[in-house]
């Protein structure tokens, strides 16, 4: 008796409805004994000896329970197994039950004949996994805890096989040989709350115009996210100029507190932390906001070079141009809010490691060469997300009247979560070339990493309204009549250029009247949005860049997208908010040059999908990996998820293995 060695594989990783991981494709070997066996069917033939012809009947057997196992579980449109052996087990055993199956006149000479019977299946629940790290197991590791916090359930199938081979010898008689094995299966599923799920991009996806927050609904609108990134920067009615002159830029300087209270602290006039200034050498604090109004010039020139706030980072300016910050680490605990004032002119980042709780990118539209203005990150890294910092911040630290409302009141954890929204503005992440100081290539590291939601809109906030004008139009027009806001537009470029977002994603398009939701009586289906592609929001991802959504709700956009370069994004269950527009465009303009890769919720959808897309002569194809997508066309990943939308339970992790062998 001989014990297996046990192999798992992940496939694809992704977070399902931010809360389970899947494994998008199975094992792809068995292992026997210490060595892999790897018989393909034309060598059938060439077997010369009983345990070779053993070892292939239950290799065989072993990968074909796993597929009918696996085809299953894909098939299946809801998953509804409670928390025990019952359901799965009963649904197996209808499977299994009577398999079978054997073969004759195979080997070198005919010699060899076989039967494969399974003899016994027990089922028995197990510890769940949970998924740390992308390490080991990939990353798989034994729920310990009695908490079970992802509510799983793990239950492991063990398959008794039996191979009875038998050879047929020259001399005519016959010589019967035993093999059995125990293949384990484990199924691993989690309980969720879709409705609560869809819930979260039914709030985030609502920008301008009024809505109703479900009942007990805890989330953010985009709208709510922007108006409360204003209130922060609007709180300290009297922040306190930066004192230039007495800054030591070679030791460590904190600023913004003045008799007991925390002030925010503004520039006043154009200060030059360059090298033709006082560049950062050390690290420069405030206790709560930093406020710059008249231009940005920043530069470190060490590895202690730092530049953190308590609050806000904001990084404004009507007049100056030439804006940029260079090998410098920031970190700003409750948000970034960039915004140029609509002017032609630009914020470059070289060489910087950007931290931020959020970042708001506001009124900086660029409409020609969309590298040389709006915000310009040329290399470095862009992590937006919670920050952690050995100094809690409270704005009842302020100096603030009675009435005041502080901005931590309400929804005060959702606005730190780490979103991310373009606003009638231009981000470009690729190569610059500004001047003989700001340089990058195309080949250098520009990762942007967003774990909270993400919009893209042409809705902006008008730039000093103090957040009373969110709109999707211009305040005054030449015409007499209201303009639409010039559009966002995204830019990657670069083989080394890419942008994940983990929370909810929206890529709005302007419109008139607020867009109905799936659940109200009124919803329309298909509803109309304001004026023509030029008024929509680009995508423009090139060079081999990539970038990552998860559950994305998409309205009509302009998408332009180089060879090798990728789109991915998920799909929400009936593919709500997804409106295929961007696709049809893109491949009609001949701009569709790379992958687009999209995740579907579960089969159904998917079919849904590929059928619209091929109405519409859109180049798809399904894949079971995204290593399979090709170029030129839309790739539907083969769903993780059987279940659907009303589904209650989600598949989580497959593993399966040959536990026992006995020749």
């Amino acid at each position: 008796m001989v014990d297996g060695k046990k192999n798992e594989s992940g496939l694809a990783l992704v977070s399902v409805l931010g809360i389970i991981i899947l494994i998008a494709a199975m094992v792809g070997s068995i292992f026997f004994i210490a060595r892999i066996v790897f018989f393909q069917v034309e060598k059938v033939d060439q077997f010369t000896r009983i345990k070779e012809v053993e070892e292939y009947a239950l290799q065989d057997g072993a990968n074909q329970i796993q597929q009918k196992i696996s085809d299953y579980l894909f098939e299946q449109e809801t998953i509804d197994f409670g928390q025990d052996i019952t359901g799965i087990g009963t649904a197996i055993d209808s499977l299994l039950s009577n398999y079978a199956k054997s073969e004759e006149e195979i080997g070198s000479q005919d010699q060899f004949s076989y039967t494969l019977s399974i003899k016994g299946i027990h089922k028995e629940k197990v510890t769940p996994y949970v998924l740390v790290n992308n390490t080991g197991s990939f990353g798989w590791e034994k729920d310990t805890s009695i908490m079970n916090k992802t509510n799983a359930t793990n239950v492991k199938l063990t398959f008794d096989l039996e191979a009875i081979v038998t050879e047929k010898e020259q001399n005519g008689q016959e010589t019967t040989a035993t093999a059995t094995s125990q293949f384990c299966y484990e199924i691993q599923w989690n309980d969720v709350d879709v409705a609560n799920e869809l819930t979260e991009l039914d709030v985030w996806r609502n920008v301008v115009y009024s809505y109703n927050i479900p009942n007990g609904a805890l989330y953010l609108s985009a709208d709510s996210w922007i108006k409360k990134m204003e209130a922060v920067y609007h709180y300290n009615s009297k922040p306190s100029q930066f004192d230039y002159i007495g800054f030591d830029n070679q030791h460590p300087h904190v600023a913004g507190y003045m008799n007991g209270q925390v002030v925010d602290i503004t520039d006043g006039r154009v200060l030059d932390f360059s090298t033709s200034g006082k560049k950062i050498y050390s690290s420069l604090s405030f206790r709560g906001s930093l406020l710059l109004e008249n231009g940005i010039q920043i530069e470190g020139d060490h590895e202690m070079a730092r530049l953190k706030t308590n609050n806000l980072l904001a990084l404004r300016t009507k007049n100056h141009e030439k804006n940029f910050i260079k090998k410098l680490d920031i970190q700003a605990a409750s948000g970034s809010y960039i915004d140029l004032n609509g002017q032609e002119s630009y914020l470059a980042m070289i060489d910087t490691a950007f931290d931020t709780s959020g970042l708001l990118i506001n009124h900086t539209p660029m409409k020609n060469d969309k590298s040389t203005g709006g915000f310009l990150f040329g290399s470095g890294k862009l992590h937006v997300q919670l920050q952690h910092t050995n100094e809690p911040f409270s704005f009842a630290n302020y100096l603030s009247h009675a009435l005041q409302k502080s901005p931590q009141d309400e929804y005060w954890n959702e606005f730190l979560k780490g979103s991310m929204v373009i606003a009638s503005a231009n981000f470009y992440a690729g190569p610059v070339s500004l001047s003989d100081q700001i340089q990058s290539t195309v080949e250098q590291d520009r990762r942007i990493r967003v774990s909270g939601n993400f919009m893209l809109t042409s809705a902006m906030l008008e730039s000093d309204s103090e957040g009373k004008r969110i709109s999707y139009f211009e305040k005054e027009s030449t015409r007499g009549v209201s303009d639409p806001n010039a559009p966002s537009t995204l830019t990657l470029d670069g083989p080394y250029t890419d942008m994940y977002v983990d929370g909810k994603s929206f890529i709005d398009a302007p419109k008139t009247s607020r867009r109905k939701s799936p659940s109200e009586s009124d919803f329309i289906e298909t509803p109309k949005f304001y004026g023509s592609q030029n008024d929509w929001n680009s995508i423009h991802i090139k060079n081999g860049a990539s970038m990552y959504l998860n559950y994305t709700g998409i309205e009509p956009f302009n998408l332009t997208i180089e060879k090798d370069s990728i789109f991915s994004a998920k799909v929400l269950p009936d593919l709500a908010f997804f409106d295929t527009t961007f696709l049809f465009n893109s491949v009609s303009a001949g701009k569709l040059k790379g992958k687009v890769i999209l995740q579907t919720f579960n089969q159904k959808d998917a079919n849904t999908l590929k059928d619209d897309l091929k109405s519409q002569h859109i180049p798809v194809s399904t894949a079971t990996y995204e290593s399979d997508a090709k170029n030129g066309e839309v790739t539907i990943i083969k769903p993780d998820n059987p279940a659907g939308s009303g589904s209650s339970q989600i598949i989580s992790r497959t593993f399966y293995y040959v536990d026992k062998v006995d020749y």
